[in-house]
């Protein structure tokens, strides 16, 4: 009698356990109506129950995946059932976001319905992203350094006979001149790969001010914030921020992105640099007016030979990514077309100064 009763608690709470589950359920009958959602479902697309139901499906599903959906709707209509797929989907606000969607059939007195079952897997896919990110920066940085070795020897050698052929024939200096920049530039993507290849251990890391270092990389650009008549606003709240760091490394960072920051910007621009920080970080947030960026290539930012430069190799902000992520760091970057780019970089504090 007492399993009886058990069981009989169980069937009348069926409705209350799916409300509660971590997945977003929800069930259509043979009209595609939704006759029931549970507040998962409503979690993570951000609406409210009636909105839901009056908007239906397709609403939030991307344009692209409207037939497929059909046809795994109708064929569990028919009694199959719709394995697990990955499909994208959009919340009441219009953010993107990856799903995992099955259909099953559901026999009820009313008829043959379809029970839906999603899966957010945002996370996941972000997750495998970043691995294989990591994946390619190693990849990189194992070859890097083989690669610097045998350029660095032939440049040298190079550099040494352009210096006596400036001196022996005066008339051909222009084009000497013009050789040896792009000796400098060869010089420089070598260096930048070098970087990958040198991940630096914790040992070597110092208590560093941040602010001082970005009033340092300042410095170095005033003469071409000048040349362009670019304006560059910087009052940090506080002179002294204490992060543990590889100072050169992070040097390197502020001087790719406000290098960045310059070139995006038309004569006249404008830069911002904002300090902000909590108890555990520290959030560094690089503005500019610029030219901005293409969806899709800020989704793609930290990997080689993606940019919008004409030379450009991409190499810059893949060095960038990878010492930010070697601090312990993140990066995330806002941009529209025509409007400009924000970086914003967060690194954690010295708990060591901060807690004294």
């Amino acid at each position: 009698m007492e399993i009886r009763e058990t069981v009989n608690e169980e069937i009348l709470n069926f409705k209350d356990i799916v409300d509660a589950s971590l997945n977003a359920n929800f069930i259509l009958d043979q009209n595609d109506h939704v006759v029931y959602v549970n507040r998962k479902c409503l979690e993570i697309f951000n609406v409210s129950k009636e909105e839901f139901v009056e908007k239906r499906l397709k609403y939030y599903l991307l344009p692209e995946y409207h037939e497929i959906c059909r046809q795994r709707v109708s064929a569990a209509f028919s009694g199959q059932v719709a394995e697990l797929m990955e499909q994208k989907a959009r919340r009441s606000d219009g953010e993107v976001f990856h799903i995992e969607a099955m259909c099953s059939p559901l026999l009820t007195k009313a008829g043959v319905m379809v029970h839906v079952t999603i899966r957010d897997i945002t996370n996941r896919k972000r997750a495998e992203h970043n691995l294989i990110q990591a994946e390619k920066l190693s990849m990189i940085g194992e070859v890097a350094a083989g690669i610097v070795h045998e350029i660095r020897n032939p440049l040298t050698t190079i550099n040494g006979f352009l210096d006596l052929m400036k001196m022996q024939y005066q008339g051909s200096a222009r084009y000497i001149e013009i050789m040896k920049d792009e000796v400098k530039r060869i010089e420089k993507i070598a260096n930048d790969l070098l970087h990958l290849s040198k991940p630096k251990e914790e040992s070597e890391f110092r208590s560093e001010n941040i602010v001082g270092i970005i009033h340092d990389v300042i410095f170095l650009w005033e003469t071409e914030l000048f040349k362009r008549g670019i304006q560059l606003e910087f009052q940090p709240l506080s002179e002294q921020i204490k992060i543990l760091c590889e100072k050169t490394q992070v040097q390197q960072v502020f001087i790719n992105l406000l290098k960045n920051a310059i070139e995006a910007c038309n004569q006249n621009g404008e830069i911002s640099i904002h300090i902000e920080k909590n108890e555990a970080n520290v959030r560094i947030l690089i503005k500019d007016n610029g030219i901005g960026m293409p969806v899709d290539l800020i989704d793609n930012l930290g990997a080689s030979f993606r940019t919008t430069k004409a030379n450009g190799t991409g190499l810059g902000l893949m060095v960038t990514y990878n010492i930010i992520k070697q601090h312990q760091g993140t990066i995330e970057v806002i941009s529209e077309e025509g409007k400009g780019t924000t970086f914003l970089i967060t690194l954690p504090l010295d708990e060591a100064i901060e807690n004294e």
